[in-house]
């Protein structure tokens, strides 16, 4: 399987991740659309249907865009919109 980035991925896409339902992708779109890119585990977390193991797993198979360790939060927001394609 080749590395799913659940800032840009789709659905169906998502649905390849560790314990990743449909209906859990769905709310994780619902959620990125609503509130803008994951950074971090706990905001993966805060999706209903996720809780810190499943994030923490999902997480651990690459589903984040690239580190973003020790960046601030504008920094880590621009190096991802960067990588997806959605630099201003």
């Amino acid at each position: 399987m080749g590395r799913i980035d659940i800032n840009t991925a789709g659905i169906e896409e998502m649905t390849r991740l560790p314990g990743m339902t449909r209906a859990l992708a769905e709310a994780v779109v619902r959620h990125r659309d609503v509130r803008g890119l994951f950074l971090t585990v706990s905001e993966l977390a805060a999706v209903d249907g996720i809780d810190e193991s499943l994030a923490g797993r999902i997480a651990e198979a690459g589903a984040f865009a690239g580190s973003t360790a020790g960046l601030g939060y504008e920094a880590s927001r621009n190096r991802i919109l960067s990588r997806a394609g959605l630099a201003r």
